[in-house]
């Protein structure tokens, strides 16, 4: 496995409108079900239908992004450092 086989998504709670931004990484050979697994969670959410502002696809607000890596075959989000080493 390598970083091209990795997406980022969102792991938690969905609610009709909105989910908040990328938090993890899985595999690209999981992102369907992913996708299922949360239309059918944002139905609950919406008491039976997908929301006005949901249509499967545009699934996180526009500002969010998400870089992933590869370690030890595993897909994780890549986070920047966080002792200024970046700056």
């Amino acid at each position: 496995m390598s970083v091209a086989d990795c997406v980022a998504v969102y792991e938690g709670p969905a609610n009709c409108c909105g989910l908040s931004c990328v938090n993890t990484a899985i595999s690209q050979r999981s992102l369907a079900a992913y996708k299922r697994g949360l239309v059918s969670a944002i139905k609950v959410a919406c008491t039976g239908t997908t929301g006005a502002c949901h249509d499967g696809e545009a699934l996180f607000p526009d500002s969010c992004t998400g870089r992933v890596a590869c370690r030890a075959s595993q897909c994780v989000l890549d986070v920047p450092p966080t002792d200024g080493a970046a700056e």
